[in-house]
């Protein structure tokens, strides 16, 4: 089993990419400040929402979650994070990303939405089956 995380923007908040990059560039310092750096986002959205300049906010939500704060704007305005998004969004929509959280398993439609646990364990049980009795994904 193989799982990848791509950022994907929906374009549903303004200002949602440079949020995105400044996850991903909080995430290039490991997963705790990018776990941080993540709830404060999501903590502070009508901020950098609303902002006509979102990176002041992000920036300081960067240094709140302690992030290394001289790192970080090398990673911005290196633009190698949001080549990253704008790639990984781009791939959503040519397949049909509709939603978050969407998963892909390999021979199946997405999977897309906060689908319950049990639910989301019983189409990966289904599949399961179903690929162990026939030899190999469809």
């Amino acid at each position: 089993m193989e799982w990848k995380f791509l950022p994907y923007v929906s374009g549903m908040f303004e200002n949602s990419t440079a949020a995105t990059v400044a996850a991903e560039c909080a995430l290039e310092q490991g997963d705790a400040r990018f776990r941080t750096m993540n709830s404060l986002i999501w903590e502070h959205q009508a901020a950098w929402k609303r902002a006509a300049q979102p990176a002041p906010v992000l920036r300081g939500l960067a240094g709140e979650a302690g992030v290394d704060v001289m790192r970080y704007d090398s990673c911005v305005a290196e633009g190698r994070r949001k080549q990253r998004v704008d790639a990984a969004t781009l791939l959503a929509q040519q397949n049909g990303v509709r939603a978050t959280p969407t998963f892909f398993v390999v021979g199946y439609p997405p999977l897309q939405g906060a689908l319950p646990t049990e639910v989301f364990v019983q189409v990966l049980n289904m599949v399961y089956d179903e690929v162990t009795k026939s030899g190999g994904p469809r």
